[in-house]
């Protein structure tokens, strides 16, 4: 009776760490990425798009925050600074910055519209497919993806 039930626990066992790996590999990533990485134009195939420059400092054009902030907040344009925030989400904007990160806040030197956000905004980096990295602008990068998607311009 014993062999028999340990032939039956170890198969089990082994099925649910397979089951695990799996469901983690297929899971999307939040790649580290660096300042050299961010560098550049972001667009979004719905509206918009970021502009990031080394110095830290960055443009927007056309962001459609309406799925954040409600009717009234699209079209959103302006200018700012940048930052990657650490793993305890701090960071702000101006030095020391952060040489690489997963998540990236933005603080507009521009007036935003009102009703819009309070001038800063984060945006989590997301791997849209292998060896292509994106920006995904959602507030919570706990959970997977559900806002706009960025992908760098080559």
């Amino acid at each position: 009776m014993i062999g028999s039930a340990r032939g039956v626990i170890i198969p089990l066992c082994a099925a649910a760490v397979v089951c695990l790996l799996a469901s983690c590999s297929s899971a999307p990533s939040q790649p580290v990425l660096s300042r050299a990485e961010i560098t550049g134009t972001w667009t979004s195939p719905a509206d918009g798009s970021f502009t990031f420059f080394a110095d830290h400092s960055f443009s927007a054009r056309a962001l459609n925050l309406s799925a954040f902030y409600g009717k009234g907040c699209s079209g959103i344009s302006g200018t700012g600074t940048w930052d990657f925030l650490s793993p305890q989400g701090t960071g702000g904007p101006g030095p020391p910055f952060y040489s690489r990160g997963k998540l990236l806040s933005l603080f507009f030197a521009t007036p935003v519209a009102s009703g819009c956000g309070a001038g800063a905004l984060e945006v989590t980096s997301w791997s849209t497919s292998p060896g292509v990295n994106g920006l995904c602008m959602s507030f919570d990068p706990d959970s997977p993806c559900t806002g706009q998607v960025f992908t760098k311009d080559r």
